[in-house]
């Protein structure tokens, strides 16, 4: 879990907070299975009830920045996103740990405010009226275009909350919103501005799909395996090329070209195995899904080129076959002509 505050577009840490801070950065994770928008150095907590994450909602509400208004004597003066991350690792048939995650945003958004002449505001009151409003008018611009079919630029990172919204709202997921209205007449316009908002949203197409990511460490040693597979098979293919023996000039000729190949092929993938090995240092400052993606791409290339080479090598044994198979006949057809030239020889002579 974590729990985050936007406060005058900072992003604050109500699990550990520093109000004088700067605020948290905003990373995005585009990688399959990856974080998505997500700020890397906030808080997470390990939770194994309900009650842990009632614990920690009641922590963060504490540090929440709130303010007495004319409305509300705690009105909240930002927003808050608390983040449960929920993980489930089952089984396939194929025996591969599949991991299953989804993520729950519980999105509390302050209420917008009019710039009331007849009260004096001081400076503070100002800058965080001021930035409600921005973020709440970009949230809006946000829902608006996604309603549009044929819009292509969707204006997420013209605010922190909707850069953080960004999964929630045009990502994978599902999304409900609780409109709080009013019925004084006082607060019409209020009410009015927030129904609209709400009937746009529910205009809003998304669409979902079950996130299902198998394990990093078992990829890994699953392409490692098929790896160690491919090498075997090149050097049974090399074991049975040097007991091939040459039976023609032609023949001759077709397996040296065949061994040509294979020797390119072995040169390639010593120069893999070294590569493995002077590369270490560098594969270890690469992330798991690019080493991932680069063990797919060895993979893959050295299948082609087992590919290839078997096909040629079984085209070679098919050409040395079918000598063997000419020459055969040959001789059949010499020794027939050899017996019955004896034949008459025999016949002349006791004739």
């Amino acid at each position: 879990c974590s729990y985050l505050e936007i406060y005058n577009e900072r992003i604050l840490d109500l699990l550990d907070y520093h109000p004088s801070s700067k605020g948290l950065d905003i990373r995005e994770d585009r990688n399959p299975g990856g974080h998505g928008v997500f700020v890397p150095d906030a808080t997470h907590c390990q939770v194994g009830c309900v009650e842990d994450v009632f614990k920690l909602m009641l922590i963060g509400a504490q540090n929440r920045a709130t303010s007495t208004t004319d409305m509300n004597e705690h009105s909240s003066r930002s927003h808050t996103i608390f983040t449960l991350v929920v993980s489930q690792t089952i089984q396939d048939p194929a025996g591969l740990q599949l991991v299953k995650k989804a993520k729950l945003n519980l999105v509390d958004l302050a209420g917008s405010e009019k710039w009331r002449t007849h009260t004096q505001m001081g400076d503070r009151r100002i800058r965080e009226l001021t930035a409600i409003n921005q973020s709440l008018s970009a949230l809006g611009n946000c829902i608006s275009a996604l309603t549009q079919q044929c819009r292509v630029h969707i204006p997420f990172r013209d605010s922190k909350l909707t850069r953080l919204l960004q999964d929630s709202l045009g990502g994978n997921c599902k999304t409900t919103f609780i409109a709080t209205v009013s019925p004084s007449v006082l607060s019409y316009d209020e009410t009015c501005s927030t129904l609209k908002f709400a009937d746009r949203a529910k205009h809003v197409v998304l669409h979902t799909k079950v996130n299902e990511v198998y394990d990093d460490s078992v990829v890994i040693q699953k392409l490692m395996s098929e790896n160690e597979k491919l090498r075997k098979e090149n050097r049974r293919l090399h074991t049975m090329e040097q007991e091939v023996t040459p039976r023609s000039d032609v023949v001759g000729a077709a397996l040296n070209d065949s061994d040509f190949q294979l020797k390119r092929y072995h040169k390639w993938v010593e120069s893999l195995e070294s590569l493995d090995q002077v590369g270490a240092e560098k594969l270890d400052n690469l992330g798991m899904n690019e080493r991932i993606a680069l063990m797919e791409q060895s993979v893959v290339h050295q299948a082609r080129e087992l590919k290839k080479t078997r096909e040629r090598f079984v085209s070679d044994l098919k050409t040395v076959q079918s000598e063997v198979d000419t020459k055969t006949d040959m001789l059949q057809c010499a020794e027939s002509n050899a017996r019955l030239l004896r034949f008459r020889l025999n016949e002349a002579v006791n004739g």
